[in-house]
């Protein structure tokens, strides 16, 4: 059985109904208003620009619980600077 591309790692319907997906769920989307609120504050360009792609990572995991899993609409993962395989 091949892995899954590290970009595409859709759930299945049942998969996204596992206590386990929606405790890492939960957990996620409070790290995600931790990040926000931590951006709000941020003055600092370096520091805000850590912040923001740790924010775009949780936005990432989260949309493998969605349909077009491993997407984030607006986010152009080829300005990352990834290689390839990463994308």
């Amino acid at each position: 059985m091949n892995a899954p591309s590290p970009s595409r790692f859709p759930l299945t319907n049942e998969e996204k109904s596992t206590p386990l997906w929606r405790r890492l769920e939960a957990y996620l989307n409070g790290r995600l208003q931790e990040l926000r609120e931590s951006n709000d504050g941020m003055r600092l360009e370096p520091d805000r620009c850590q912040l923001v792609g740790r924010i775009a990572e949780v936005k990432f995991l989260l949309s493998f619980g969605k349909d077009g899993a491993g997407t984030i609409p607006g986010l152009d993962m080829s300005r990352l600077g990834l290689p390839d395989t990463a994308r």
